[in-house]
């Protein structure tokens, strides 16, 4: 039988604690789900981030394009990146395990190519898939292109002209064992050619499917001496470990990537009815 129970500590967080008859696991929570969850944009940041770090990449979220008055007043930013993420060549997630060992599947829906850095520019949307930064005029995309790619740090000065042009016009660019692309994630796909069919699009379902599959490397497995946890990932993000709990049934019945997507992105949206005494 599995128990869950909550109690508040004097610092501004609060503990979650699974027990079964065997043993028990904490999960720090760094916001209580029932009153202090991210607003509905944040949650699919959050989502697409875990997403994205799942498959191998190394994501910066919430990139700020600064400015120092040239382009808007001072202290206002030019614009901002929901995420830069960059995923190196050879990485691999290998989990040794009693029987064996576990490898991590990565999403064929990214398209990664083999001993290929793979470098992405994303929008996430809580709506259906867009791309903002291609609205604006071109000038603006120059700066905005120009100024994610100084920070990912791979080109030389002289070279970033070039491929922002090639960026703008053709929505990626490759060269030898790199590749660039934009991406876009949202609850569906857009399809009245608002945005280029050179832009790959995610859904959020389809995120969730993955993490679906993903998740059961994670968590409670058999072998010849009985069960046993592969991790208790306690230092995930707590949404993200909400979603594995619905995702696997550990504290709720099992629910669909759907039936989570809708749930993750309700206006009011709570840990409701997940053993937690809340």
């Amino acid at each position: 039988m599995l128990v869950a129970v909550t109690y508040s500590v004097p610092r501004p967080q609060q503990y979650f604690y699974c027990f079964n008859t065997s043993s028990y696991i904490r999960i720090q929570m760094t916001f209580d789900l029932n009153s202090q969850m991210p607003r509905i944009g944040e949650r699919a940041e959050i989502l697409v981030t875990w997403y994205l770090r799942f498959n191998g990449f190394f994501p910066l979220p919430n990139f700020i394009l600064h400015d120092g008055g040239v382009s808007k007043a001072p202290g206002q930013q030019l614009t901002e990146a929901d995420l830069l993420a960059v995923r190196p060549p050879f990485t691999e997630e290998i989990i040794a395990a009693p029987d064996g060992t576990i490898r991590t599947a990565i999403d064929r829906r990214l398209g990664i190519r083999k001993a290929t850095t793979e470098v992405l520019i994303t929008e996430i949307c809580s709506q259906d898939c867009k791309f903002n930064w291609l609205s604006k005029p071109e000038g603006d995309q120059r700066v905005f292109f120009s100024y994610a790619l100084r920070r990912i740090g791979f080109w030389q000065e002289n070279d970033i002209a070039a491929i922002v042009e090639h960026l703008m016009k053709h929505y990626f660019w490759e060269s030898g064992t790199m590749r660039l692309r934009l991406l876009s994630f949202g609850i569906q796909r857009e399809t009245s050619r608002k945005l280029p069919d050179l832009i790959d699009q995610i859904t959020l379902a389809e995120t969730l499917a993955y993490l679906q599959g993903l998740f059961t490397c994670y968590g409670e497995k058999l072998d010849r001496t009985g069960k046993y946890v592969v991790s208790d990932h306690h230092q995930w993000h707590p949404l993200v470990s909400e979603i594995y709990a619905r995702l696997l049934g550990h504290k709720v019945p099992r629910q669909c990537p759907t039936e989570i997507c809708e749930w993750l992105l309700a206006p009011e949206v709570g840990s409701g009815q997940s053993g937690t005494g809340r």
